[in-house]
């Protein structure tokens, strides 16, 4: 089966209602191919004028901090299941971790992941892998805070990132 990000996102977004009821956030997924020769960011920024979410001018490179994959995919996971503010969780790790290997098996050969928000474990979370985010940069037009992962390999660039609204 084809893999669609619109789709995706709009599955993990189906399930992000607070505990009192409210919808909250918005997800972008976007995956698409790399030119030759050609630098990511650029490509990046190119892809994601397609957005209305983003701020263009809010977007650059020193904003953005190399990760490895094993701390990337615990951020992941912790920013599907749960509205990383105030920590009201929506779904299990296990579901959110189903989310985010679907999401992450998009790519082979990963070269580089980046992220603008910084991530640690603290001894009260629900569980043993969840981290919470501790900063970010900001580069949503809308939202009050917003965070997320750009995927870069040898064809491809990846891209899923969270707006929220609380």
């Amino acid at each position: 089966m084809k893999f669609n990000p619109k789709t995706f996102a709009e599955k993990i977004e189906s399930k992000y209602i607070t505990s009192y009821g409210a919808e909250i956030g918005e997800i972008i997924c976007s995956i698409f191919n790399r030119e030759k020769n050609k630098n990511y960011f650029d490509e990046l920024l190119i892809n994601i004028k397609n957005h209305n979410f983003f701020d263009i001018e809010k977007v650059g490179i020193d904003s953005l901090d190399k990760i490895d994959f094993e701390l990337t995919k615990k951020a992941l996971v912790s920013s599907i299941i749960k509205e990383c503010k105030y920590n009201d969780h929506f779904m299990t790790w296990n579901e959110g971790l189903t989310f985010a290997n679907i999401f992450l098996n998009e790519f082979n050969d990963i070269e580089e992941i980046y992220t603008n928000s910084h991530w640690e474990t603290f001894n009260d979370n629900r569980y043993k892998d969840e981290l919470d985010m501790t900063g970010w940069t900001n580069f949503s037009y809308d939202y009050w805070y917003d965070y997320g992962f750009i995927i870069v390999t040898p064809k491809k660039i990846g891209l899923i990132w969270f707006g929220d609204d609380s």
